[in-house]
């Protein structure tokens, strides 16, 4: 007996409602796509406008390669001048302690000296 009431309530559904029924279920169907398209492109919207800023941030802390290159000379040479010093001032330091051990020499010779003077006056 229901399947005489659902058939008889297909046969009372007439063509036009049918297809006016897909139609609207159609048009219900393409606004929801349209309403997540729209989201999904906002938020791809939103990540890129934030990609760039990052990449504004980083290109304002960037350095221009001219730039680079004109100061890595300049601290290359402020490097090559700084070993420079340091050789001079390692063979300073070298020179002076040739220098005191000359004179810590001199004077353990005279100390010596002294010491055999004074022994052999006794």
């Amino acid at each position: 007996m229901e399947s005489c009431k659902s058939q008889s309530h297909l046969e009372s559904v007439t063509l036009k409602e049918y297809f006016e029924r897909i139609l609207a279920e159609n048009q219900r169907a393409a606004a929801d796509a349209l309403a997540i398209r729209t989201s999904e492109t906002e938020r791809r919207l939103d990540l890129l406008n934030n990609h760039a800023e990052r990449v504004d941030t980083i290109v304002e802390k960037c350095v221009l390669r001219s730039e680079y290159d004109l100061n890595n000379e300049q601290l290359k040479e402020k490097v090559t001048n700084l070993e420079k010093f340091k050789i001079v001032m390692d063979t300073k330091a070298s020179q002076a302690s040739v220098y005191w051990s000359y004179a810590l020499s001199i004077v353990t010779l005279i100390m010596t000296i002294i010491a055999l003077v004074h022994e052999f006056q006794q």
